[in-house]
């Protein structure tokens, strides 16, 4: 699953330039040393991660499970999101901004 998801956004050239555009914004010289601000904000960037998309992949796993135990249980799943993503996109385009 890793090779599948993770390496080729560790490969990904747009990755490594959006954090090197974003990240040295960040860095402050008068307050030391800016490649141990980077690495600083580079693990913090990777915990908040992993603290939001963990959680987030561990529930749609567990529904994947159960949808593929039940043929009934995954259709209702696949349609009560596809209408929240519809519900969502007809907000956004007639919502006031």
């Amino acid at each position: 699953m890793f090779r599948q998801s993770g390496l080729p956004n560790l490969l990904n050239p747009k990755v490594a330039l959006f954090f090197l555009a974003f990240l040295p914004q960040f860095a402050d010289p008068a307050r030391g040393a800016v490649s141990a601000q980077l690495a600083v904000l580079g693990v913090l960037y990777l915990g908040v991660t992993l603290a939001v998309y963990g959680p987030a992949a561990m529930i749609a796993g567990r529904l994947g499970t159960l949808g593929r135990r039940r043929a009934s249980g995954w259709w209702r799943l696949t349609r009560i999101g596809g209408s929240a993503l519809v519900a969502l996109g007809l907000r956004l385009a007639w919502g006031e901004a």
